[in-house]
C-alpha cells in the first residue's frame, strides 16, 4: 500500500517537476524574444544650422594675360629756379650791353687819345640810372656796381638835368670808400646854375667838403643848362691826373694825390626845390696801371 502511494507520489511529483520546466522554458523562449528583438536608432538632435544647399560648381577661371612689360620713362631736366633765369637774364643784358657800349667805347677813347690796348672795358650801363632829390640841400646817390674798383680809368656818362630850383648838382662819384655817406672820396660835379654853368672835382670825406681840387669852380660854356638839356662827359683818372672832357670842349687838367682807388657812384644835390638827374649810356674803361 505504501509503494502504491510512494508510486503515485512519485508521479505526481514527476508530472509536477515536468509541467514546472515546461513552464520555465516558455518563460525562457519569451525572454529571449524580448532580448534579441532590435534596439531602435536614435534620433539626430536638432540644430540651429540651416541646411546647406547645394554648392554651384566652379565657373572655369580665365587664363590670364602677359603682363606688357612697362616703358622707360624719360627723365625730365629739372627746370631752371628763378634765381637761374634771373642771373642768366642779367648776364645777357651785361654781355649785349658790353657789346654796344663797345660801339660807342672804341671812338670815344680814340677822341681822347687812349689806345684800346691800354686796358679793359670793366662795367657797362644796362639801364638808365634816375636820382631825384626834393628836399633842402640834400644828396643822394646810387653806386654803379660795388665790386667795381680802379685806380686808373676812363669814365664816361651822358647826363640830363632837370631842376625847379636855382642851384643843383649833377656827378659822379670817383675813388671813393664802400662807405659812401663817410668815406673819402673825389666828387665830379656838373653845377647847374642860372646864368653860369660850370663844374668842379672836390674831395670829401664824412660828408664833408677838404679841398676843391680843381682849385676853382670851372665855368664852361659847352654846358647845356636848360632844363631837359643832356651833357656828355669823360674823365681819364691817371695817377694823381684828372682830364675832364665836357661835351666837344677841350680837356682841362685837375691833380690831386690824395687817393688813389675805390668805386664808383652817380649823385645828385640841391639847394631847394626839386632836381633830377638821369645818367645814360655810361661806362668805364679800366686802364692798365704802370
Amino acid at each position: 500500500m505504501r509503494n502504491k502511494n510512494r508510486m503515485k507520489l512519485a508521479r505526481g511529483t514527476g508530472i509536477a517537476i515536468f509541467c514546472l520546466m515546461l513552464l520555465l522554458a516558455v518563460f525562457a523562449c519569451q525572454v529571449s524574444t524580448v532580448q534579441q528583438a532590435p534596439t531602435p536608432s536614435p534620433l539626430p538632435a536638432a540644430t540651429d544650422k540651416p541646411i546647406p544647399t547645394n554648392t554651384p560648381i566652379p565657373t572655369d577661371t580665365p587664363t590670364p594675360t602677359d603682363t606688357p612689360i612697362p616703358t622707360d620713362t624719360p627723365t625730365l631736366e629739372p627746370s631752371a629756379t628763378p634765381t637761374e633765369d634771373l642771373a642768366a637774364t642779367q648776364s645777357a643784358m651785361q654781355t649785349q650791353a658790353s657789346e654796344a657800349a663797345l660801339a660807342q667805347v672804341l671812338p670815344e677813347l680814340e677822341r681822347i687819345g687812349i689806345s684800346a690796348e691800354e686796358g679793359h672795358l670793366a662795367w657797362a650801363q644796362v639801364e638808365p640810372v634816375s636820382i631825384m632829390v626834393d628836399t633842402f640841400d640834400t644828396l643822394d646817390y646810387a653806386v654803379l656796381d660795388p665790386d667795381l674798383t680802379a685806380s686808373d680809368f676812363v669814365i664816361h656818362s651822358e647826363i640830363t638835368w632837370d631842376s625847379t630850383g636855382g642851384y643843383a648838382v649833377c656827378g659822379i662819384i670817383m675813388r671813393a670808400d664802400e662807405d659812401i655817406e663817410l668815406g673819402a672820396q673825389y666828387r665830379f660835379q656838373t653845377i647847374r646854375l642860372s646864368g653860369w654853368p660850370s663844374w668842379d672835382v672836390e674831395r670829401w670825406k664824412f660828408d664833408r667838403w677838404v679841398v676843391t681840387a680843381s682849385n676853382i669852380i670851372v665855368n664852361s660854356r659847352s654846358i647845356n643848362q636848360e632844363n631837359g638839356a643832356k651833357n656828355r662827359y669823360t674823365i681819364i683818372a691817371k695817377g694823381s691826373t684828372f682830364s675832364v672832357y665836357v661835351n666837344d670842349d677841350k680837356p682841362k687838367n685837375v691833380v690831386d694825390s690824395a687817393l688813389k682807388e675805390g668805386i664808383f657812384a652817380f649823385m645828385a644835390w640841391q639847394e631847394s626845390g626839386e632836381t633830377t638827374c638821369v645818367f645814360e649810356n655810361s661806362w668805364v674803361y679800366a686802364l692798365n696801371t704802370p
